[in-house]
């Protein structure tokens, strides 16, 4: 019985000093919020946290996790026996956003207590020069219209502001109008010009003095013709496609014709996709019609084709709609 008692101590000894011989990693860092106060006229900032291994095995580190795109962070090195010390560092780009920014960093490592630490940037941006808004989205455009919209560019600092230019694509004519010493206002004319699409025009603006653009504002909308597509595309994504029911199968675009004075009429109906069958159907006789495609059997792999149709409008004789099928294996 003693026998099989000592063997049974030495045995659990064993496995404590096999644990203790294991050891354990942790992560400690020397701060876990980085706050950069007040900051003014510049685009971003960029600092370092200090970390160190204060266990007693080695420690590995994942590839850091920022909240947004906006920042970007990585660590040197990203294995750390015990005792030593790395660094992690990072730059939040805060681009025209103004006011105070918060954004994390996640910090995934092997240690048990601390896998995925979160440290926190945070800065409060008053930059010298502020337009509003930054962004607009204009929706629909008519084809060979012009739009007006106004942009305020005030500076916040008490000097004279001293507006120079703004610049963009050529789709956006901007002329300025004072309004005291320290706003402008923006003018621009958002010219709908070329074949129907969606777009995106940056509009930079700079200021006398500054070499870099004091700020974007970006202009959304689209441009659309004699006829409306919608949608524009024909999207299948198929992961299971033999369990799929028939509506899932079918994809429908319907045509309307946005010109009150002439009747519209669709023909030469083709498309380039073999396994779809495509039909022509009338929603509104001269008005709006609907191109209904169905995949009687699936690619096996993925496709990109489209459906093609011509009408009676001199402005968009023939008309291309994409087609994308996407087949998971």
């Amino acid at each position: 019985m003693k026998t099989k008692f000592a063997a049974l101590c030495l045995c659990i000894g064993l496995s404590g000093a096999r644990a203790e011989a294991a050891g354990t990693p942790r992560i400690q860092f020397n701060k876990t919020v980085y706050d950069f106060g007040v900051t003014s006229g510049v685009q971003s900032v960029t600092g370092t946290f200090t970390f160190s291994n204060t266990g007693d095995a080695e420690l590995s580190i994942e590839n850091p996790k920022p909240s947004c795109g906006c920042t970007v962070a990585s660590v040197k090195p990203d294995r750390l026996k015990p005792g030593e010390s790395g660094e992690l560092v990072f730059t939040l780009n805060m681009y025209n956003n103004a006011g105070l920014l918060t954004k994390t960093i996640a910090v995934p490592s092997n240690d048990p207590n601390g896998s995925n630490a979160v440290l926190t940037v945070q800065v409060d941006n008053k930059p010298k020069h502020l337009l509003t808004p930054t962004s607009l989205t204009l929706g629909d455009l008519h084809a060979g219209t012009v739009t007006n919209v106004t942009i305020e560019l005030k500076r916040t600092d008490g000097k004279a502001l001293a507006f120079d230019r703004a610049e963009s694509g050529g789709a956006v004519d901007a002329q300025v109008e004072r309004i005291d010493d320290q706003t402008a206002h923006l003018n621009l004319k958002v010219l709908a010009f070329g074949s129907p699409r969606r777009f995106t025009e940056p509009v930079r603006v700079y200021v006398v003095g500054e070499t870099a653009p004091v700020g974007t504002v970006t202009i959304y909308g689209r441009v659309v013709g004699d006829l409306a597509v919608s949608p524009e595309i024909m999207f299948w994504g198929l992961v299971n496609a033999a369990g799929m029911s028939p509506e899932a199968m079918t994809r429908r675009v319907t045509v309307t014709s946005t010109k009150p004075d002439q009747a519209l009429t669709i023909s030469n109906l083709t498309w380039d996709v073999p396994e779809m069958k495509v039909d022509l159907s009338t929603v509104e006789k001269g008005k709006s019609y609907a191109i209904v495609a169905r995949l009687d059997q699936p690619p096996k792999e993925s496709v990109h084709g489209s459906v093609s149709f011509s009408t009676n409008l001199s402005s968009q004789p023939r008309v291309v709609v994409p087609v994308t099928i996407n087949v998971s294996p």
